[in-house]
């Protein structure tokens, strides 16, 4: 029964946040919502390396739920902002399709992973993506604060 709860609770972590993100963005910034999501789905890695019980578990999925939720809808939001309007419905789609194959590669890949690499391992290996992820948004910040002149002579 824990097991059907704990993927029911990490499946409302990834979509229930999706009802409040839009304003939340609007509110504080699309990058401090990416930011929280790195963090939070930082925040997982530790919890998931540091135990394996029912309430770190819990935890662990509850924080890679809403990580990823911010992350998604954040670089949802900047990717909308980034392209021409004639760009538009190949951008959208070239963006879904590569998010869902890769999501679907996970997960079919997940067991054989897990059992290959071990719990540890796996858990680890996200840190240096969520790094380059945090890299890449400060980087993004970065070039924002720069004037058009500047940006342009780059």
């Amino acid at each position: 029964m824990d097991d059907a709860s704990i993927i029911q609770w990490h499946l409302v972590g990834m979509f229930a946040p999706s009802l409040f993100s839009a304003r939340l963005i609007a509110r504080v910034g699309v990058l401090k919502v990416i930011g929280t999501g790195i963090v939070l789905s930082a925040l997982c890695g530790v919890l998931a390396l540091r135990s394996t019980d029912l309430p770190h578990f819990y935890a662990a999925l509850a924080c890679l739920g809403v990580g990823w939720n911010f992350m998604f809808v954040g670089g949802s939001t900047l990717l909308a902002q980034s392209y021409r309007l004639s760009e538009r419905a190949k951008t959208q789609v070239m963006s879904e399709f590569t998010t869902f194959a890769f999501s679907a590669l996970g997960s079919l890949f997940a067991g054989q992973l897990l059992a290959h690499f071990g719990w540890a391992t796996i858990n680890a290996a996200i840190f240096p993506l969520l790094g380059a992820a945090a890299l890449a948004t400060l980087a993004y910040a970065w070039s924002r604060k720069l004037k058009p002149a500047e940006a342009v002579s780059r």
